[in-house]
């Protein structure tokens, strides 16, 4: 159901009765949904057979980007033909003052980003800020609408922007610190990099759930962590037990051999 997370992180376990208010929202969200969808479809094809779920139509093949091993059998077993692409990773231009950055030898880098909306969570990232101050690492931190003010006193080895290149980054980072979304989670698995996750939003819970059951993540509560619990969290992370670890470098070598966009031409183009 859209906006309803199926799993939740273990750190994040909502009240039964405003979960349940949250589950009646979405109800109302879907058939409202649906049934403009119905009116529509109507007029553009009369003799079409109505939608039960707007939401859950799809073409004839459903295209997941997202790998199949952390997406869970008893969901899995619900969907109807479909296939896991993996992960789709961008190609970003050169950034000259990121490569010169990245080129210079010292401590792990960490990367930090909430995304493209929700870094205006500024109190968020200036306590991810404090945690990091504590660790012998470099950070490149994406600000977005969050101002470097906000962050408190930024040292001088880190990088920090409105925006950075987030694949560039990933592939020299020990450790990626964000909010959970698909791309951030499916290119930081890509890459090799273990996540701590501070999930504000529909699909984040439950692929914050799904990492921290895998042992490639941990999720922390984004409205209630403290610096100190951000910064015991990295050090954990950065230092993974050998079989998360190689369960990490598994996935990422099954990713980066078989890229997403492939996946999806050879899903394709197989016959029917």
């Amino acid at each position: 159901m859209y906006g309803f997370p199926p799993a939740w992180p273990q750190v994040l376990q909502p009240d039964p009765e405003a979960l349940l208010d949250l589950r009646r929202r979405c109800e109302r969200v879907r058939d409202g949904f649906t049934e403009r969808w119905n009116a529509a479809l109507a007029q553009l094809d009369p003799a079409a057979p109505a939608s039960d779920d707007a939401f859950a139509e799809s073409g004839d093949v459903l295209l997941l980007n997202y790998p199949a091993e952390l997406h869970p059998p008893a969901r899995t077993a619900l969907l109807g033909e479909h296939a896991f692409l993996g992960s789709a990773v961008r190609a970003e231009r050169p950034d000259d003052e990121v490569a010169a950055w990245l080129a210079r030898t010292g401590p792990p880098v960490v990367y930090v980003s909430l995304g493209s909306f929700l870094s205006v969570r500024s109190d968020v990232l200036a306590r991810v800020a404090e945690a990091l101050r504590g660790l012998d690492v470099r950070v490149a931190l994406a600000s977005g609408s969050t101002s470097r003010s906000d962050l408190g006193p930024v040292p001088g080895s880190w990088l920090v922007r409105a925006e950075l290149p987030q694949v560039s980054l990933l592939g020299h980072a020990a450790l990626a610190v964000t909010h959970g979304g698909n791309n951030s989670v499916t290119e930081a698995l890509t890459a090799g990099v273990p996540l701590l996750l501070l999930p504000m939003s529909t699909d984040q819970f439950s692929g914050a759930a799904a990492l921290e059951d895998a042992g490639l993540g941990a999720a922390l509560d984004p409205n209630a962590a403290t610096p100190e619990q951000i910064r015991s969290a990295a050090v954990r992370l950065l230092d993974l037990p050998s079989d998360a670890a190689g369960r990490l470098a598994r996935l990422a070598g099954e990713l980066t051999a078989e890229p997403g966009p492939g996946r999806a031409r050879a899903t394709l183009l197989a016959d029917p």
